[in-house]
């Protein structure tokens, strides 16, 4: 293992805020957006980063902002250009994002393009793994990732940062932000917008350069994002709170080929992604001791996807050239009713309703073909406060998913016919106590039971006429079992989780014949597994942190299979020097261990560790001037086997806040 560096680290420390920073970034966290049983949030384990740690590294999106929490792996799908992520083993489709509580996953495949949501949008992201709120709704199975967005806290707000990315062959893109608001009396305003905009990039100087690398750079990974938000609101009192948002992402990038000897390139442009949301959240009191949540939402998402003959991006003759089109519309409502009228109890009920409406076209000579789910979710959760040092929480939900149509298209007959419909139901619960036997100790162990339903594409896709359609596919489920203990004092924290999970009827195709797959619920498997963090706070203002995480992932019917994409060992060392009131020098290495690319095990991506720095120096308050090197040693890595990742690239930005 590549952990000689980190020893030499170890004497340095994590970039830390102002405290003074802090406390106005608590202040404007849009607390409708927050997912949790009131009360609870106080000793629930969930992990949470807020704005200034993600202007500190000078994470651009989301999939970068969330590479640095413990237990999380940020995967590059390099098929398709797009950013997942892996938790204890579970991806993205796992995993519900959601965006102030509304979820935001695809409707056609579950998944979603991290790399697209500009992380300056948010002020907030809160993440739960394993022991996951009910009332985020169906789809939880590895855990939640909610996105809690910003509202103005004071009269007049702007803030807005600029940015250059260079990489070893010069210029590679900016990104600039602006976002300004205000409260005025009981009302307030916000507007909000990102562009990032990536030329390309380039390899490692370690990388051999092949036909389709011109001059180190990827040929094909541009990358340009627009973000747009508003936002107005009416806040009578903290107890009622009315405000309608809009979101809206305008996005599109270049596919960077293949280059291992497995498999054959692709050449894929992706000319829109582009995404449309508006929605409605209230807070209202309904009596003393009980109050109303609500959240309606209409989301609106079309992606392109343009598939070519050859590296020239330019014909479409040959018979894997195509133009695939979705064109998908989600529509739905969250009511949440909190009851705090029984001693002791913080008490939560739920209900959700969300319908996906899916529409595609895979070839200029084939007819739209539309397909529609009904998902529904009942939940109820209470926390319930023994005493000072002893708490529990439990909860149960009931959801159902209901496929209201589904069409094929007969080419011989060019015609559309109706396949059959199905439905699933699945029961989730949890069960958790917490004990803090002293003021800096806590102690927790929880159990849960969380589930995914199939995605329309397991379901129905024929992959281009390799698959068999399985509309009785059963939800996936996995079942958590978690210990954690966490110490805290003004100098160091503690905090370690060990879990055991086990999962079934986990979706997967199989081979029907040499020429035909189809999707079914035929995995297993079981996980064990660690995170463990360390940080250290000195009164000269330094800090260090210590994150480990370990996975053991196996098919106990099938002791041959491989998970891929699945590190068994994820390491990371932050660490900053404070030179000055108003300069801090910060130093991180990340390490990954080998992944298999392939079930059968026949690729492994070697291990790797990255170096990254940065220099943020503060000009009174109000303006910020940050200097980071990423891969600072130029090291050659892979996400999957025949994507080389990034080389050594450097972002110098400026950022300025008044209030």
């Amino acid at each position: 293992m590549k952990l000689i560096l980190p020893l030499f680290i170890l004497s340095i420390s994590i970039f830390n805020s102002y405290a003074q920073n802090d406390q106005d970034s608590v202040s404007r966290i849009f607390e409708l957006g927050e997912v949790t049983i009131s009360g609870s949030i106080e000793y629930e384990p969930v992990l949470s980063i807020n704005r200034l740690e993600i202007l500190k590294y000078g994470s651009n999106n989301l999939s970068e902002a969330i590479d640095n929490i413990p237990g999380i792996y940020v995967d590059k799908i390099g098929t398709r250009n797009e950013s997942s992520l892996m938790m204890r083993g579970f991806d993205s489709r796992q995993v519900a994002i959601l965006i102030d509580g509304i979820p935001v996953y695809s409707n056609y495949d579950g998944a979603i393009d991290l790399s697209r949501f500009l992380s300056w949008n948010y002020e907030k992201i809160s993440i739960s793994k394993g022991f996951t709120s009910l009332l985020y709704g169906p789809n939880t199975m590895g855990g939640a990732i909610n996105l809690v967005s910003s509202k103005p806290s004071r009269p007049f707000e702007l803030d807005f940062n600029t940015g250059l990315k260079m990489g070893r062959n010069g210029y590679n893109g900016i990104a600039n932000n602006l976002k300004l608001g205000g409260k005025r009396g009981n009302f307030f305003y916000q507007g909000g917008v990102s562009y990032s905009n990536l030329k390309s990039w380039s390899v490692s100087k370690n990388y051999v350069d092949k036909e389709m690398l011109e001059s180190g750079r990827r040929d094909n990974s541009d990358e340009k994002d627009l973000n747009l938000n508003l936002r107005v609101g009416y806040s009578r009192d903290e107890n009622n709170e009315y405000v309608i948002s809009y979101n809206r992402m305008d996005g599109s990038k270049g596919v960077p080929t293949y280059e291992g000897d497995i498999q054959s390139p692709r050449y894929w442009k992706m000319p829109d992604w582009d995404k449309e949301s508006v929605y409605f959240s209230s807070k209202t009191k309904v009596s003393p001791n009980s109050s109303l949540l609500s959240r309606v939402y209409l989301d609106k998402f079309y992606n392109l996807l343009e598939s070519y003959d050859d590296s020239s991006y330019t014909t479409q003759s040959f018979r894997y050239a195509f133009n695939s089109i979705y064109d998908d519309m989600s529509y739905g409502a969250n009511l949440n009713y909190n009851f705090f009228g029984v001693d002791n109890h913080s008490i939560s009920l739920a209900t959700q309703f969300k319908r996906d409406q899916h529409s595609e076209q895979s070839g200029s000579d084939i007819p739209f073909l539309n397909f529609s789910d009904n998902t529904f979710s009942i939940a109820i959760e209470d926390a319930y406060e023994l005493n000072q040092s002893m708490h529990f929480i439990g909860g149960l939900s009931w959801n159902l998913k209901s496929n209201t149509g589904a069409e094929e298209y007969f080419s011989e007959s060019d015609s559309i016919g109706t396949m059959d419909s199905g439905s699933d139901k699945a029961l989730n619960y949890r069960i958790g106590t917490f004990f803090n036997p002293t003021k800096n100790h806590k102690i927790w162990l929880s159990y849960s039971a969380n589930s995914r339903f199939s995605t329309l594409k397991e379901r129905y896709s024929y992959r281009m006429g390799r698959s068999i359609a399985n509309p009785d596919l059963e939800a996936e489920r996995a079942n958590h079992l978690i210990f954690g203990y966490r110490y805290k004092n003004k100098i160091i924290s503690v905090q370690t989780e060990l879990f055991h999970i086990s999962s079934i009827n986990k979706i997967a195709y199989t081979n029907i014949d040499p020429n035909t797959i189809q999707y079914q619920n035929i995995e297993k498997s079981l996980s064990i597994g660690a995170d463990l963090q360390l940080g250290i706070r000195l009164e000269s203002g330094q800090l260090f942190n210590f994150d480990y995480s370990y996975l053991k992932i196996e098919n106990p019917e099938d002791p041959d299979f491989k998970f891929i994409n699945i590190p068994n060992h994820n390491l990371r060392i932050s660490s900053e020097i404070r030179i000055s009131d108003n300069t801090r020098f910060h130093l991180q290495y990340n390490y990954l261990s080998s992944r298999y690319s392939y079930t059968d095990g026949s690729f492994k991506t070697n291990d790797y560790g990255l170096v990254n720095a940065g220099l943020n120096f503060d000009i009174e308050n109000a303006i910020g001037i940050q200097l980071l090197v990423y891969n600072l040693l130029d090291t050659e890595y892979y996400y999957t086997e025949g994507f080389p990742a990034e080389g050594i690239n450097v972002r110098l930005g400026l950022r300025y806040s008044f209030r």
